[in-house]
């Protein structure tokens, strides 16, 4: 990390969680600032300036989502002076076998807000919670996909009056019907995301943490408060999407370590054809 910082471009040790990247960055500051380098980190609910700050310095602690969210706002700044990141240089990755493999193909959302005037989320989400498994849909065998069968789909032309869902009138309906099923199987309240305050609050896989400001795109959010009996809120759009793996590959160098590293290395080489 001190020998990329002399570039003068930067160097990001990207950790685990917000904690490690504080306590990483105050144990291993001393070290830094004795070989004349600055050290900064970045933790959730910061602001731009400290954000800007913190990447600022020669070395700086934080996680691949944070990173990663920062560089998709950064796409969505109308101003430089907007911008937090200076550059993907260099990025040194810790448990590189979670973030490089585990962790790869996980999208980083920016979703943003945009009102509807009316909704049928309510009426479809009464709707699906009379389905029944293996007859008016099947999930895959991870339980990460669901859709509907032929009597599934016959049952819902029948009782919405809708006609054939897969004509060319009917698309849009057929999609706001796959939403409401998606809520009601797949997504599991207390697990996938909370109810407090008269809001659905998404809950980080992996963290296992409440997700600030971040809700489902594409009517996911109003199927869930649907499915809850709550107000309903504004609907996300998605604004930028990018993957763990496509955003890693952004860096100008990568490295990383890991204690499972002999069983990680050859997944890691092959996942990113470093050969």
């Amino acid at each position: 990390a001190a020998l990329n910082a002399l570039a003068g471009k930067g160097v990001h040790v990207l950790t685990f969680n917000d904690y490690l990247a504080r306590r990483d960055a105050e144990w291993m500051g001393p070290i830094y600032r004795r070989l004349g380098l600055s050290v900064g980190f970045i933790q959730e609910g910061m602001t731009a300036d400290d954000r800007r700050q913190a990447y600022g310095a020669d070395v700086t602690y934080v996680t691949a989502k944070e990173a990663g969210f920062d560089y998709l706002r950064d796409h969505l700044a109308l101003h430089a002076r907007d911008l937090v990141h200076r550059g993907l240089h260099f990025a040194i990755v810790d448990e590189a076998d979670s973030l490089l493999v585990d962790e790869a193909r996980i999208p980083l959302v920016i979703a943003g807000r945009f009102a509807r005037e009316t909704s049928n989320a309510p009426s479809l989400a009464s709707l699906v919670a009379s389905f029944r498994a293996g007859i008016d849909y099947d999930t895959d065998e991870y339980s990460r996909d669901v859709e509907l069968t032929e009597a599934g789909i016959e049952r819902a032309e029948g009782i919405l009056d809708c006609g054939s869902l897969h004509d060319e009138r009917t698309l849009i309906l057929l999609t706001d019907l796959n939403s409401p099923l998606h809520a009601h199987v797949l997504l599991k309240r207390d697990v996938d995301y909370l109810v407090r305050g008269g809001r659905v609050e998404m809950i980080d896989d992996f963290t296992g943490r409440v997700v600030k400001d971040r809700h489902w795109p594409d009517g996911h959010q109003a199927a869930l408060e649907a499915k809850e009996g709550l107000a309903r809120q504004p609907d996300g759009v998605v604004l930028g999407s990018i993957t763990i793996q496509h955003f890693l590959g952004q860096y100008s160098k990568l490295a990383g370590m890991t204690g499972t590293a002999q069983d990680a290395a050859d997944e890691v080489a092959e996942f990113y054809q470093l050969g």
